[in-house]
């Protein structure tokens, strides 16, 4: 080989390993913002279906109407397959009672 080519190879051998002391040193901060996103790998990710009938009872709409909408036969099936959470967005005390 001759010199230039040397040269180039030694080169390019340096700024590889440059690369590399410069990828192991640099480490960033966590941005508490990026790790909280991302999910724990045991929690299941819902379906597209599932929010969308929660979020819609959440709202008020009645459990018939979501039923129907969706083509499920019964209510049975929404409440057990595809309702997230049982939280009213209602408060059923102060539907009956008016407290003021």
């Amino acid at each position: 080989m001759d010199q230039e080519t040397l040269n180039h190879i030694k080169d390019l051998t340096e700024k590889v390993n440059q690369l590399l002391r410069e990828k192991g040193s640099h480490e960033e901060p966590e941005d508490p913002h990026v790790t909280t996103r991302i999910p724990d790998q045991d929690t299941p990710i819902p379906k597209g279906r599932a929010i969308g009938a929660t979020l819609a009872a959440n709202s008020g709409v009645s459990t018939d109407d979501i039923v129907s909408h969706a083509f499920w036969s019964n209510y049975s099936i929404f409440d057990s397959y595809y309702r997230l959470t049982r939280n009213s967005s209602n408060n059923l005390t102060e539907s009956i009672l008016n407290l003021e």
